[in-house]
C-alpha cells in the first residue's frame, strides 16, 4: 500500500494482495490488515468471512531476549484442523468465556514454539491464567505471544505486569478499520 501510494502505481486491491501473498501467505491475515477486524478463511470454500470481535483484553508479550528460531521448522503432535480453528475464531468473536477457558491455547504451546522458547511460553501462559486470563498463543511466527483475558478482569494487565519479571507487555486491540497511509 505504501509503495502503491509513494510510486503512484494505482494498484487494485487484488494486485496488492497478490504482491503481498509472497510475504504473508495467509489470505485472512492480509484481509485483516487491509480492512481491519478478525478475518477467517475457509480453505474448503475459499471464502473469507469478517468476524466482529467482542470485548476481550488483548495483550502482546515479547521476551527481552530472543532465541535464534522461536517457531519449529516442523510441527509435531498437532491435532488441530480447520474446524477447530473455525470454532476458536467464533469463540473469539463472541468472547465465549467457557470455550476460551477450556480451549486456549487451541494447540499446546510446545507444538507452536521451539523447545528453547517453550519454558518461557509456558511460564507466560501460566501467569496469564493465574491473573484471570484465558491463556496465550503464538503471534504469527513468534516469538511474541498473544495473551487474552475477559474484559471483566479489570486488574488483569496490572497483575500480569507484576507476575512477569522479564519481557514486555503491549496492551492492544483488534483494529476495526485496516491499514491507512496518510
Amino acid at each position: 500500500m505504501l509503495a502503491d501510494q509513494l510510486a503512484d502505481l494505482h494498484l487494485s486491491e487484488t494486485q496488492i494482495i497478490e504482491t503481498a501473498l509472497g510475504y504473508e501467505p495467509f489470505p485472512a491475515a492480509l484481509h485483516a490488515a487491509l480492512h481491519g477486524g478478525m478475518q477467517t478463511y475457509d480453505p474448503r470454500t475459499e471464502r473469507l468471512e469478517r468476524q466482529a470481535v467482542q470485548a476481550l483484553q488483548w495483550v502482546i508479550y515479547t521476551p527481552d531476549q530472543f532465541v535464534e528460531a522461536s517457531v519449529p521448522s516442523h510441527y509435531t503432535e498437532q491435532n488441530v484442523n480447520a474446524a477447530d480453528y473455525a470454532r476458536f475464531t467464533k469463540a473469539l468473536a463472541k468472547a465465549d468465556d467457557n470455550y476460551l477457558r477450556n480451549h486456549l491455547p487451541l494447540e499446546p504451546l510446545r507444538t507452536q514454539v521451539t523447545p528453547e522458547y517453550f519454558p518461557q511460553a509456558e511460564m507466560v501462559n501460566r501467569a496469564v491464567i493465574q491473573c484471570g486470563g484465558y491463556g496465550c498463543f503464538v503471534a504469527g511466527n513468534g516469538p511474541a505471544l498473544v495473551c487474552l483475558a475477559p474484559i471483566r478482569s479489570t486488574r488483569f494487565v496490572e497483575l500480569l505486569k507484576h507476575s512477569l519479571s522479564a519481557g514486555q507487555l503491549l496492551v492492544t486491540d483488534v483494529d476495526t478499520t485496516g491499514a491507512t497511509i496518510s
